[in-house]
């Protein structure tokens, strides 16, 4: 399967003169392809671009953790960052997942992302990029998903982990 989200927000703050009003636009795409028994790839592609000059602290981009929307609805997945981190105005994630299923409720997944970020799209080809890779295991309880990764990027350069139990809601 697939799955496709595309917003596009403009923030005003109505009769307030010194507030700047600004826009922010973010897509999410993931795809499910069975590779043979029991193995999937998942390729995904997630961006957030903020149009504007002043953007509040509340709205600037964010980073970090296996699933999005974790620490807040902007926030992008990013392999090899435990916690939500700031990214700059103009952000994108490539991430691919090869997830195995063992038995009937064990999963082992290989993941690896890549982020390019830059203040202004003028910048882009200038800006640096950062990869992260990470190995997750996961059981599924009847109540909930039990699951356990270990991850590493070079924006941290320090191995990390992170352990959850229940469903993404």
């Amino acid at each position: 399967g697939t799955r496709f989200r595309a917003e596009l927000d403009y923030v005003f703050a109505g009769r307030q003169s010194d507030f700047e009003p600004f826009a922010a636009c973010l897509i999410d795409w993931r795809m499910y392809v069975p590779l043979w028994r029991g193995m999937t790839w998942i390729p995904a592609l997630s961006g957030r671009f903020l149009v504007g000059d002043r953007i509040p602290v509340s709205y600037v981009n964010l980073i970090g953790g296996m699933v999005p929307g974790r620490y807040a609805d902007h926030q992008l997945p990013f392999v090899g960052i435990a916690n939500a981190e700031t990214a700059e105005n103009n952000l994108f994630v490539a991430r691919m997942d090869l997830r195995q299923r063992l038995g009937k409720k064990h999963y082992v997944s290989l993941v690896g992302n890549f982020l390019h970020d830059s203040p202004q799209l003028t910048e882009w080809s200038a800006a640096r990029g950062h990869w992260g890779v990470g190995l997750q295991y996961a059981y599924h309880f009847s109540i909930g998903p039990l699951m356990f990764d270990l991850h590493w990027s070079d924006l941290t350069q320090t191995l990390g982990y992170y352990f959850s139990f229940g469903y993404q809601f």
